[in-house]
């Protein structure tokens, strides 16, 4: 089983939200993720683009399929905590959106700390797109794994 199923699994398990919003984990790799999320009426604003409140969501999500797919071998063992997020909006939404997601330090430096710290922060940088290739936001969430 590949990187991205697996994570993709154990999100749905762990987090039922990401499925109940329609949002997809696309990929999960090496402290990369990538999301998408298909604009449906329920998750409209009052401009009939897609609600800030999804753009969230969906942003979290692939920050912690980034975060997930740096630790995979040991999730089911981890305490990982979403502990801080600083949002952007730069654009309307409009139509589908696609959020990658990329930590900002190396997979192997991270899993090592934790290793010697049994504690780790570290951030993970999300940027966002429409269909067009526009980015629409720009997320940062800080993640404390344990």
């Amino acid at each position: 089983m590949d990187s991205s199923t697996l994570i993709k699994m154990i999100m749905i398990e762990a987090v039922p939200f990401a499925k109940y919003m329609g949002i997809e984990i696309l990929q999960a790799e090496e402290g990369h993720a990538k999301c998408g999320l298909a604009l449906r009426d329920e998750l409209k604003n009052h401009l009939g683009s897609m609600h800030a409140g999804a753009i969230y969501s969906m942003a979290e999500t692939a920050s912690g399929a980034a975060m997930a797919s740096i630790f995979k071998d040991q999730l089911m063992t981890l305490k990982p905590v979403a502990a801080s997020a600083e949002v952007r909006y730069l654009k309307l939404a409009k139509g589908n959106l696609t959020s990658t997601a990329k930590a900002t330090e190396s997979a192997d430096g991270l899993r090592e700390k934790l290793a010697q710290d049994k504690k780790v922060r570290f951030r993970v940088q999300v940027s966002i797109e429409d269909e067009r290739g526009v980015e629409t936001a720009q997320m940062d969430f800080d993640w404390v794994v344990r």
